[in-house]
């Protein structure tokens, strides 16, 4: 295994090793983005509400 082989000094990030998108993204090939655009956020921005004590 890849990632079992990594050593520290090796000059590769160890998620690249994975084969994963991105290092650890499993794509579902039955899944995909909705297509209707009624379903999007306007204007492409998702709010997002961040409190202090969430950290």
């Amino acid at each position: 295994n890849r990632v079992k082989s990594w050593k520290p000094e090796s000059n590769q990030n160890v998620w690249e090793l994975s084969g994963l998108l991105e290092g650890d993204i499993m794509p579902n090939p039955q899944k995909n983005g909705l297509q209707d655009e009624t379903m999007r956020w306007p204007a492409g921005i998702v709010p997002v509400h961040i409190q202090e004590e969430d950290f």
